[in-house]
Protein backbone atom coordinates (compact mmCIF):
# COMPACT_ATOMS: atom_id res chain seq x y z
CA UNK A 1 0.00 0.00 0.00
CA UNK A 2 1.49 3.46 -1.00
CA UNK A 3 0.87 6.57 0.72
CA UNK A 4 -0.53 7.66 -2.39
CA UNK A 5 -3.22 5.32 -3.04
CA UNK A 6 -4.38 5.92 0.55
CA UNK A 7 -4.22 9.83 -0.37
CA UNK A 8 -6.64 9.55 -3.69
CA UNK A 9 -8.52 7.41 -1.11
CA UNK A 10 -9.12 9.82 1.16
CA UNK A 11 -9.14 13.17 -1.01
CA UNK A 12 -13.05 11.46 -2.09
CA UNK A 13 -14.11 10.48 1.24
CA UNK A 14 -16.66 12.12 3.93
CA UNK A 15 -17.15 10.81 7.11
CA UNK A 16 -20.47 10.64 8.66
CA UNK A 17 -21.23 9.69 11.97
CA UNK A 18 -21.92 5.93 10.73
CA UNK A 19 -20.71 6.02 6.96
CA UNK A 20 -17.93 6.98 5.44
CA UNK A 21 -19.34 8.15 1.83
CA UNK A 22 -17.98 7.54 -1.62
CA UNK A 23 -17.80 11.01 -3.86
CA UNK A 24 -15.29 9.63 -6.07
CA UNK A 25 -16.64 8.63 -9.22
CA UNK A 26 -19.45 5.53 -9.76
CA UNK A 27 -20.50 2.40 -11.90
CA UNK A 28 -23.45 2.22 -13.55
CA UNK A 29 -24.70 0.21 -10.40
CA UNK A 30 -24.23 3.46 -8.09
CA UNK A 31 -20.90 1.80 -6.08
CA UNK A 32 -17.86 4.22 -5.84
CA UNK A 33 -14.73 3.01 -8.03
CA UNK A 34 -11.47 4.34 -8.62
CA UNK A 35 -8.77 2.95 -10.39
CA UNK A 36 -6.40 0.65 -7.64
CA UNK A 37 -3.07 -1.81 -8.38
CA UNK A 38 -3.51 -0.95 -12.48
CA UNK A 39 -6.98 -1.48 -13.27
CA UNK A 40 -10.33 -0.01 -12.19
CA UNK A 41 -12.26 -1.31 -8.70
CA UNK A 42 -14.89 -0.70 -6.59
CA UNK A 43 -14.03 1.96 -3.54
CA UNK A 44 -15.90 -0.84 -1.10
CA UNK A 45 -13.34 -3.44 -2.48
CA UNK A 46 -10.06 -0.96 -2.29
CA UNK A 47 -11.32 -0.07 1.32
CA UNK A 48 -11.20 -3.35 2.28
CA UNK A 49 -7.71 -3.83 0.96
CA UNK A 50 -6.11 -0.66 2.33
CA UNK A 51 -7.64 -1.68 5.99
CA UNK A 52 -8.31 -5.10 6.32
CA UNK A 53 -6.25 -7.04 3.73
CA UNK A 54 -5.81 -8.78 0.23
CA UNK A 55 -8.70 -10.36 -1.42
CA UNK A 56 -8.93 -13.54 -3.97
CA UNK A 57 -10.71 -12.28 -7.33
CA UNK A 58 -13.98 -14.48 -6.66
CA UNK A 59 -14.49 -12.76 -3.21
CA UNK A 60 -17.12 -9.50 -3.18
CA UNK A 61 -17.06 -7.26 -0.79
CA UNK A 62 -20.69 -6.82 0.71
CA UNK A 63 -22.61 -3.51 2.75
CA UNK A 64 -24.00 -4.13 6.29
CA UNK A 65 -25.55 -0.91 5.76
CA UNK A 66 -26.78 -0.90 2.44
CA UNK A 67 -25.66 2.04 1.37
CA UNK A 68 -23.77 1.62 -2.34
CA UNK A 69 -21.34 4.78 -1.40
CA UNK A 70 -19.98 3.22 2.36
CA UNK A 71 -16.65 3.12 2.13
CA UNK A 72 -16.04 1.77 6.04
CA UNK A 73 -14.50 -1.09 6.28
CA UNK A 74 -16.61 -1.38 10.12
CA UNK A 75 -19.59 -1.84 7.44
CA UNK A 76 -18.24 -4.19 4.78
CA UNK A 77 -18.16 -8.25 5.23
CA UNK A 78 -16.62 -10.82 2.38
CA UNK A 79 -18.57 -12.45 0.54
CA UNK A 80 -19.02 -14.35 -2.98
CA UNK A 81 -22.01 -14.42 -5.48
CA UNK A 82 -24.24 -16.08 -3.86
CA UNK A 83 -24.02 -14.35 -0.30
CA UNK A 84 -24.69 -11.44 -1.76
CA UNK A 85 -27.76 -12.41 -3.71
CA UNK A 86 -28.85 -14.54 -0.31
CA UNK A 87 -28.33 -11.03 1.52
CA UNK A 88 -30.34 -9.24 -1.22
CA UNK A 89 -33.30 -11.64 -0.26
CA UNK A 90 -32.82 -11.36 2.87
CA UNK A 91 -32.92 -7.48 2.92
CA UNK A 92 -35.82 -7.78 0.43
CA UNK A 93 -33.56 -5.23 -1.94
CA UNK A 94 -33.87 -7.42 -5.09
CA UNK A 95 -34.00 -4.53 -8.26
CA UNK A 96 -35.91 -7.36 -9.89
CA UNK A 97 -38.63 -7.64 -7.54
CA UNK A 98 -39.21 -3.78 -8.51
CA UNK A 99 -39.98 -5.00 -11.74
CA UNK A 100 -42.89 -7.04 -13.28
CA UNK A 101 -43.23 -8.84 -16.51
CA UNK A 102 -45.20 -6.31 -18.12
CA UNK A 103 -42.52 -3.79 -16.62
CA UNK A 104 -39.82 -5.74 -18.02
CA UNK A 105 -41.57 -5.75 -21.66
CA UNK A 106 -42.41 -2.27 -21.88
CA UNK A 107 -38.77 -2.02 -20.84
CA UNK A 108 -37.40 -4.00 -23.76
CA UNK A 109 -39.88 -1.88 -26.43
CA UNK A 110 -38.21 1.58 -24.74
CA UNK A 111 -34.60 0.36 -25.41
CA UNK A 112 -35.30 -0.69 -28.70
CA UNK A 113 -35.77 3.59 -28.90
CA UNK A 114 -32.22 5.40 -29.25
CA UNK A 115 -33.85 8.41 -26.98
CA UNK A 116 -34.33 5.92 -24.30
CA UNK A 117 -30.55 5.11 -22.95
CA UNK A 118 -29.42 2.73 -19.91
CA UNK A 119 -29.39 5.93 -17.58
CA UNK A 120 -32.67 7.33 -18.06
CA UNK A 121 -34.63 3.59 -18.37
CA UNK A 122 -33.26 3.56 -15.05
CA UNK A 123 -34.37 6.52 -13.50
CA UNK A 124 -37.92 5.39 -14.94
CA UNK A 125 -37.87 1.57 -13.51
CA UNK A 126 -36.09 2.72 -10.61
CA UNK A 127 -33.39 0.04 -10.96
CA UNK A 128 -29.81 0.18 -11.30
CA UNK A 129 -28.25 0.63 -15.46
CA UNK A 130 -26.64 -2.81 -14.13
CA UNK A 131 -29.94 -4.19 -14.29
CA UNK A 132 -31.32 -2.47 -17.13
CA UNK A 133 -28.38 -3.62 -18.87
CA UNK A 134 -29.24 -7.42 -17.94
CA UNK A 135 -32.69 -7.10 -18.68
CA UNK A 136 -31.98 -5.89 -22.17
CA UNK A 137 -29.23 -8.47 -22.82
CA UNK A 138 -31.21 -10.88 -21.74
CA UNK A 139 -28.94 -12.31 -18.69
CA UNK A 140 -31.82 -11.79 -16.31
CA UNK A 141 -35.54 -11.77 -16.62
CA UNK A 142 -34.79 -14.52 -19.35
CA UNK A 143 -38.15 -16.17 -18.69
CA UNK A 144 -39.64 -12.69 -20.23
CA UNK A 145 -40.32 -13.14 -24.07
Amino acid sequence: MTSSALERFWAKVQKTSSCWIWTGSTDGGGYGKLSFRGRTQKASRVAWQLFRGPLRPTEWILHKCDNRLCVNPRHLFKGNRARNVQDAVQKNRLGSQKLTVEKVLQLRKLAKNPTYDSLTLSHLFKVSRAQINNIVARRSWRHVP
